[in-house]
């Protein structure tokens, strides 16, 4: 599994219902071969983690024991699984959900079983089987979510690789919309410094880190305004706007790696904040990550993402790590543009996929061939 939180816009039973639970869901097209859903009941959960990890290669079983013992350090509860379950009582369908931080949650679905689906986990199913099936198991997950409350979780999240149409048809059929293909870019550190002459900021700018602004009651407002103000216009995923409260936003910045106020940066202009940069440590991986970077209005178009870019390098290369990450909208042509400039080379992309947990779930959606 893939997993890299969206953010604003934005690196996984019984074949009987289990009595007393409403989540089950009806099918994308009506038919009376396709079993319902169900949650996934404890007894049951390590045979549906090991359906989800379907591709894990060595043993997929002790895959899933290590998965379900280490979930409660990566705040994965087992029991936000559900499953559709032929007639051993095995889960033909499973999706997960993760609920993080910022009143978001993250969905994983199981592959195409390559034993069903010709024997390629690229087949294409039948419209009136497993496509159905997942999209069922996609949005009893929604359905539950909604069921706990915008005080716990307003937002639904999902990924899908570009050699996973699986994976995006389940989503939008359940109701999920796609709001833009985010691209994955890496620059290598040989040369933290940039290139020589990069451009320094110009008089009356300057950037000062979070542990320079102070506390949290300093800092907090002032990041929630300026996010606030740098999504004006913005090109990164504009479908994504006004989904969350923005102090939502900013708390899964925060989740983002190890959190280091040091590495997160605000430019100022005189006195007001009118851009910012935030980088997260990924001890595991030694790089960092570029969580955020935006500019207010005013701001754009005086080469400041640049510098600041530039500036961001630099910070990395001082953190001691192997190479500086991030994500971004495949239509922000201006940033990509910039990330060329300052050394970064693209190594994957996904398709994101959101539902607000305000809205009812639809019955179908988009079909995505």
């Amino acid at each position: 599994m893939y997993w890299t939180p969206c953010g604003r816009q934005t690196s996984a039973a019984t074949s009987q219902p289990v009595e007393g639970n409403n989540d089950q869901v009806n099918p994308v097209q009506a038919d009376a071969t396709i079993p319902a859903v169900t949650p996934v009941p404890p007894e049951r959960a390590l045979v549906a983690v090991s359906r989800l990890l379907i591709h894990t290669p060595g043993n997929r079983r002790e895959a899933a024991r290590r998965f379900i013992a280490s979930a409660p350090n990566h705040g994965i509860d087992p029991a936000l699984m559900w499953a559709t379950w032929d007639e051993r009582g095995l889960p033909r369908e499973t999706c997960l959900a993760v609920c993080g931080s910022g009143r978001t949650a993250t969905l994983f679905l199981a592959p195409p079983d390559p034993a069903k689906a010709g024997g390629s986990p690229k087949a294409e199913p039948s419209p009136n089987s497993a496509r159905a099936e997942r999209a069922q198991v996609v949005r009893a997950a929604l359905t539950h979510l909604r069921g706990l409350g915008r005080a716990r979780v307003a937002l639904a999240q999902a990924l899908a690789a570009p050699d996973e149409p699986w994976a995006a048809t389940a989503f939008s059929d359940a109701g999920m919309r796609c709001v833009g293909t985010l691209l994955y870019l890496r620059r290598p550190m040989e040369n933290p410094w940039g290139t020589p002459g990069a451009p320094e900021l110009p008089p009356h700018f300057g950037l000062r880190s979070l542990a320079e602004i102070g506390n949290e009651a300093a800092w907090r407002p002032l990041l929630v305004d300026l996010l606030d103000r740098t999504y004006v216009g913005t090109l990164d995923c504009p479908g994504l706007c006004g989904l969350r409260e923005t102090s939502d936003v900013l708390d899964s910045h925060l989740a983002v790696g190890k959190w280091d106020p040091r590495l997160w940066f605000v430019l100022f202009e005189g006195e007001r904040a009118v851009g910012c940069m935030l980088l997260s440590r990924l001890p595991e991986f030694r790089s960092v990550e570029l969580v955020y970077i935006g500019l207010s209005p005013e701001a754009r178009g005086r080469g400041l993402g640049e510098s600041l870019m530039r500036h961001g390098v630099r910070a990395a290369g001082g953190a001691g790590v192997e190479e500086l990450t991030c994500a971004v909208d495949q239509g922000n042509h201006p940033a990509m543009a910039m990330y060329t400039r300052t050394g970064f080379l693209q190594f994957g992309s996904r398709s994101a996929f959101v539902a607000p947990l305000g809205e009812p779930v639809e019955e179908s959606a988009g079909v995505v061939s």
